[in-house]
């Protein structure tokens, strides 16, 4: 299994399943949902002490902003906006700090040293629960998207990757239910209804 996925690789038989976030193709493929991806803006308590209130994506311009470089490793959807209510606001980023890799990103975030507009709930809410980070542009988000599990049309057929797909499936969608519950409990249901729009 790649995750997360290159689809080339994928493409060319490297891996029975591949997990995808976003609009992506894959000719000849099954595809089964995996649950709703759902990116939190957030920043350390310290960045904004630093900075200040971040409530507009137009304040990300003045402020260190971290991703990672080489294209996004969440979604393969283009990240260039975020979204609130039905409304549209276009990124200007001054201040980039690109990471080779999410988990040196959270780090980053965590440490202060920049702020993330679009962190999956998935890999922040313990930092969330503890108070670590924080949601941060009054509910400006990124657009969240479907998550699928893929595999080969010809291997689709094959009892244990059919089986293990729809486990694994069923188990990351229950898990970010319970992700999604323990945010509402946080930060309110009309926030995270907010963040789950598109």
């Amino acid at each position: 299994m790649i995750t997360p996925v290159n689809t080339e690789e994928f493409r060319k038989g490297s891996a029975d399943i591949v997990a995808v976030t976003g609009n992506v193709t894959l000719p000849d493929s099954i595809l089964i949902p995996r649950g709703r991806m759902i990116f939190v803006p957030v920043a350390a308590p310290s960045f904004i002490e630093k900075y200040g209130l971040l409530d507009h994506p137009d304040r990300l311009a003045e402020v260190p902003v971290g991703h990672t470089f080489g294209g996004d490793k969440f979604s393969h959807t283009p990240f260039d906006s975020l979204c609130k209510q039905g409304k549209r606001c276009r990124l200007h980023l001054r201040q980039q700090i690109e990471w080779s890799s999410p988990n040196l990103l959270f780090e980053s975030v965590l440490a202060g040293e920049c702020a993330s507009p679009g962190m999956p709930l998935f890999y922040c809410i313990d930092a969330l629960r503890t108070g670590k980070l924080v949601p941060i542009l009054s509910g400006w988000h990124r657009a969240s998207q479907f998550n699928y599990l893929a595999c080969h049309s010809s291997r689709w057929n094959v009892p244990y990757i059919r089986t293990f797909m729809n486990w694994f499936a069923e188990r990351f969608a229950a898990k970010e239910a319970l992700y999604e519950k323990e945010f509402a409990e946080l930060f309110g249901e009309e926030l995270l209804h907010e963040l789950m729009t598109s």
